[in-house]
This record gives structure tokens, sequence and C-alpha cells, in this order.
């Protein structure tokens, strides 16, 4: 713009978005033994992911459609339980459930697929789920303290699928228009049948950790 001989800019910035939601715990607390559980039930919605995804570069004051943000999670559930075992053993037990979170599927515009702008983020990935345990034991040698401990983590050993292939929303498995190049190479096939193996796309595995710990006087 423009003000006798002096110029300036004016950035207009029309995006928005919300996240709102409700939190609920119930926790008690004992000599025995302790808990608590925590729900948390909430949305997050924008008309864009980024500031800078209007790539065309207008704006137009009216409504937009609104789409849920990246890491819109609606169901956040968490539990904990400490308690005393025989033997002065301390023991806890952790849970957590998470929604999966949402991605923008894909469709096929002729024989190749591609986003489907048209609806942004309107599928939802696998929930997480995880469970851990903590077992220590305190031992007293010679007027110092030592801490003897058993960690075990996901202890039920869930491969939670933490990023889907947006063809197919699973993790494991992109699709036939992926997977039918795989195979011996001739004129169709020129992939490796591990070409498609991608552990990270899952969570890791059952862990199991022990450890010490020695507190000096």
């Amino acid at each position: 713009q423009r003000s006798g001989v002096y110029s300036y800019n004016i950035s207009d910035n029309g995006d928005y978005g919300s996240a709102k939601g409700i939190d609920l715990t119930l926790k008690f607390r004992g000599r025995a033994f302790g808990s608590q559980l925590q729900y948390t039930y909430s949305i997050a919605k924008n008309n864009s992911e980024y500031a800078w995804a209007n790539v065309s570069g207008q704006y137009v004051d009216a409504p937009s459609q609104e789409s849920l943000q990246f890491y819109d999670r609606p169901h956040d559930l968490t539990f904990w339980l400490y308690t005393g075992l025989p033997f002065g053993i301390n023991a806890a037990l952790t849970a957590f459930y998470q929604s999966g979170g949402p991605y923008t599927p894909y469709i096929f515009a002729g024989k190749d697929p591609k986003p489907d702008e048209k609806n942004i983020n309107t599928k939802r990935g696998p929930a997480f789920r995880n469970v851990n345990l903590n077992f220590n034991k305190y031992i007293s040698i010679m007027d110092h303290r030592i801490s003897v401990g058993l960690s075990v983590y996901n202890v039920l050993d869930i491969r939670n699928e933490v990023d889907v292939w947006p063809l197919t929303g699973k993790a494991g498995n992109p699709g036939a228009y992926y997977t039918d190049r795989v195979g011996l190479p001739d004129s169709e096939h020129y992939l490796s049948s591990a070409y498609y193996d991608r552990p990270w796309r899952f969570s890791q595995p059952r862990e199991i950790n022990l450890n010490v710990r020695f507190d000096f006087d």
C-alpha cells in the first residue's frame, strides 16, 4: 500500500482453529495402595494445517471448511495403580489408551491414487494402547540403601500402528496398487519383497529392564 511518498505492507491471516474438551479425574490415595483414572474428551479443528497452506495466496472473507487437526485425539484414558507386595516389594501399573490420529485418505484419479483434498483428515488410524509394570525393592547394606528394580514396558506386547498408509489405513499394507509391483524382476515387477517392510510404522515390542540404584549417605 502507498501513502504519499511512503509504502507499507499489510499482512492478512484468514486461518483459524479451535480446541476444546473436558477432563475428568478420579483419584484414590491410601496407605496400602493408590490409584488414579483420568479421561479426556477433546476435539481440535481448523481451516488449514499451516498458515502457509493457502498456496493460492488469496484470502476470501467468507466461511471455509473446517477439518480435524493432525494432533486431534478425541479419547484419552490413563490409569495407574501402586501398591505394596510381600517381602517389601513395591509394584506399580500404568495403562494408557488413546484414539488414533486423523489422516487424509487417498482416492484414485484415473489409474493413480492421490490425496482426497475434499475430505481432509476424515479417516482415523488405529487407537494406541499400552500397559507397563514396575517392581522395586529397597535393601539396606552397611548403612547404605540399594534399590533393585524390574520394569516391563508394553507388557501385552501390543504392536501399535503409529503411521498408516493413506490408501488402506493400515501400517503393514500399503495397498495392491503398490504391492503389485513386488516380485521377481520383469516388465511389471521391480521391487523386492522387503521394500515395504517398515518396522518404524509400529510401536516398540515388549521391553524388560533391570536396574540397580545405590544411595550413599
